[in-house]
């Protein structure tokens, strides 16, 4: 399939918001961007506007064209998010801020996505030149990803024991210590007389271990009141016994608080120092998610990398309006979108003259050209048929000469 487009259309469709809406082009881009993973790749995809520049179109097409042949024939890369991290990356900056472990994770997740990405590419960036270029800008800070892995733990989104030596040992205690303190309450408890408790069973109230003690009972039983039940008949009693071991799992779980702390700012310290690269690798990620949307919109139109010329000349061979495609695809409809020929400008100017009965094909010939163009001046590739036939529908083309014209309007 060969599309010949002219650069100079686009002076002449003299392109606005409307011309844009008119031919559907916000309706690609949402189909593209539908298919980010992240915030700024949506950005970018959504800001996507056709350009006159032919060397900006090539530079745009080729990186979109080379991961079509990697999602094609390369080995699978799975990137299941890149998250925001522009606003944890601007708090980092400010003295004394601690990141919370949400944050601080989804840097994590971003330090990794860097280094698979980097060394996926990496071994492939004589295949991939052009992608390779944008790539190659990751930075990897590897004893940064290793400090996130050592301390927090992203299925409970918590500092792991193993975040420092001190951290470890404090939990321990914490650990003997509840365990101290709920043998001494349920031996207190096994030893008092069925009328004096509501419920054989040690519960916790604002921390504490305490004992379910009718109210016309508390005088049975020495120790704090902690809570009440809602009908008033049952006190929530501290045993005396209980009251220095709970003090010192309090203390102890302050001493964790503390700790947890530190930590957190120690990370959020680290994730200062290297905000610069952190950033940088965020965008970089992002233009991938970008890229990667582009192809594989591309890739599922079968689409092809359109020639270009600078003569005004214009030849559609086997082209279908992709957004039918789109449709057809996603309703899983047997019908097919009829191929469009088209061919205008060869050696001479020419007028196109669109004739035919209603619902005969005349708008769709006119905004399937008009669409293409936009997306091969945008830098994406266009869908073509590898077997293209004239176009069957009762819409007559018919190309005649006149005075110069270098475009259309619709």
């Amino acid at each position: 399939m060969r599309f010949l487009y002219p650069k100079c259309i686009e002076s002449a469709m003299e392109l606005s918001s409307k011309t844009l809406l008119t031919l559907e082009f916000d309706k690609v881009r949402q189909h593209i961007a539908e298919q980010t993973v992240s915030v700024l790749g949506r950005e970018e995809i959504e800001a996507m506007s056709p350009v006159e520049d032919l060397d900006i179109i090539r530079r745009r097409m080729t990186p979109v064209l080379e991961t079509m042949d990697l999602i094609a024939f390369d080995d699978p890369l799975s990137i299941n998010g890149i998250p925001d991290i522009r606003s944890a990356l601007r708090s980092s900056g400010i003295q004394g801020t601690i990141l919370t472990i949400a944050e601080l994770l989804d840097i994590g997740q971003t330090l990794h996505t860097s280094r698979r990405l980097l060394a996926y590419l990496d071994k492939r960036r004589e295949k991939y030149p052009e992608l390779w270029a944008i790539i190659s800008g990751l930075t990897e800070e590897t004893w940064l990803e290793e400090a996130f892995q050592a301390a927090l733990d992203p299925a409970t989104e918590s500092v792991k024991d193993s975040a420092s030596p001190e951290l470890r040992k404090i939990r321990r205690s914490i650990d003997q210590t509840k365990s101290a303190i709920r043998e001494r309450v349920e031996s207190i408890l096994a030893k008092l007389p069925d009328d004096v408790v509501q419920d054989r069973l040690v519960t916790l109230r604002d921390g504490r271990y305490v004992i379910p003690v009718k109210e016309n009972q508390k005088n049975k039983l020495n120790g704090l009141v902690h809570d009440q039940s809602s009908s008033g008949a049952t006190l929530f009693i501290e045993p005396m016994a209980a009251v220095e071991l709970n003090n010192k799992l309090r203390q102890l779980e302050l001493a964790e608080h503390q700790e947890l702390k530190r930590i957190l700012r120690q990370l959020s310290e680290y994730v200062a120092q290297t905000g610069a690269q952190l950033e940088n690798n965020l965008h970089v990620l992002c233009k991938f998610d970008a890229l990667y949307a582009r192809a594989g919109y591309c890739r599922s139109l079968d689409a092809t990398e359109p020639e270009f010329n600078d003569r005004g000349f214009i030849l559609l061979k086997g082209a279908r309006h992709p957004l039918l495609v789109q449709r057809f695809w996603e309703e899983d409809s047997t019908g097919k979108v009829v191929p469009l020929d088209l061919s205008l400008g060869d050696e001479s100017s020419w007028t196109l003259i669109l004739t035919g009965p209603n619902a005969g094909g005349k708008t769709v010939a006119l905004k399937t050209l008009g669409l293409l163009a936009l997306m091969a001046q945008s830098g994406l590739p266009i869908h073509s048929t590898s077997d293209p036939h004239s176009l069957s529908v009762e819409t007559t083309i018919t190309t005649q000469r006149s005075s110069p014209l270098h475009g259309y309007t619709l």
